[in-house]
């Protein structure tokens, strides 16, 4: 495990570039996201596969569009049957960990959230 590289996958909701100062926000307002741009890679094209956040999550980890995973069409989804990012990193030796704000929401909708994690935990934080 020592020496494959790290991998941290961020993803926030309705977060736009454009408000972020690695992306050329003049403010900045994402120090903590600065600091890991400037030692990894940032992406400056991003595509989603969905308008709205549970089924774009669902293609992130699974790799597949939205009518093949089915997660997110009239809040049913089809089972998914293949690995997700999660598992395949963690069978490949990773340590994997998620953290989502407040509590599993999606389980709300039938979809298991922690598959592949080593540990999955609910963030809360006071504003």
């Amino acid at each position: 495990m020592d020496d494959k590289t790290n991998i941290i996958l961020v993803v926030m909701d309705v977060q736009r570039a454009s408000n972020i100062h690695c992306y050329g926000y003049d403010k900045e307002t994402t120090p903590n996201i600065d600091r890991i741009a400037k030692e990894g890679t940032v992406f400056l094209n991003c595509i989603s596969p969905a308008v709205w956040t549970l089924p774009s999550h669902a293609s992130i980890f699974t790799g597949r569009y939205v009518y093949s995973h089915g997660v997110g069409q009239s809040y049913n989804y089809k089972p998914i049957e293949k690995y997700t990012l999660t598992e395949i990193l963690k069978a490949s030796g990773y340590r994997t960990a998620g953290f989502c704000l407040g509590t599993h929401w999606w389980a709300r909708y039938g979809v298991r959230d922690d598959r592949g994690f080593d540990k999955f935990d609910p963030v809360y934080y006071a504003s």
